[in-house]
């Protein structure tokens, strides 16, 4: 059984529309999620991808059925580290497992079979709670110093770009028209 596509079903029996974050997710396994995606065309569609030097930042996928969106980002342009240093860093608790997973088992031909998904799934799993902890943590801090969410931006320049605004630039901005917008946006990823 391919884990990817029973993953993607999870998604859709969920309640809401969700954003997800995978810790360096945009240089591997964002991509293998998208080719799942791309290839279950009957189930939904992909709205947004943003990408940034061949690496996937976000991707918004819409269900047909339900409607609902999930969002997919990298949180490595949040917490530009290793999972194991912002572990050591923020000090959730849950730490990353000592040890690590044999890299060579693992190919782009079996990645999402059962067998790998059982082998790794302890490790994984392990992972994506601390990286929860951490970005409940990193968001608390961002809540009661800036009044906003880390959920609100893609990366660390947007958040700084955003505490700059709110609070320290008085002037009006000049804002670009829609046109001139959408034709500057072409070249700037």
């Amino acid at each position: 059984d391919n884990v990817l596509e029973q993953f993607v079903h999870f998604l859709e029996a969920y309640d809401e529309s969700i954003i997800l974050y995978a810790h360096n997710g945009g240089k591997f396994d964002t991509f293998l999620l998208l080719k799942q995606l791309l290839k279950m065309n009957d189930t939904g569609k992909v709205e947004n991808l943003l990408d940034s030097g061949g690496r996937l930042m976000s991707l918004d996928f819409r269900f047909y059925k339900t409607k609902k969106v999930v969002q997919i980002r990298d949180s490595i342009n949040l917490i530009p580290m290793s999972l194991d240093k912002a572990c050591k860093s923020f000090k959730p608790k849950t730490v990353k497992l000592e040890g690590d997973v044999e890299h060579d088992r693992i190919n782009i031909d079996n990645c999402t079979t059962q067998e790998i998904y059982e082998y790794t799934r302890n490790y994984l799993e392990n992972d994506c709670v601390s990286l929860h902890e951490i970005l409940l943590m990193f968001d608390s801090i961002m809540e009661d110093r800036f009044d906003f969410s880390v959920r609100d931006t893609l990366t660390n320049a947007g958040m700084a770009r955003k505490v700059f605004l709110d609070r320290f630039y008085q002037d009006n901005l000049y804002n670009l028209s829609d046109d001139v917008d959408a034709d500057l946006r072409k070249y700037y990823y």
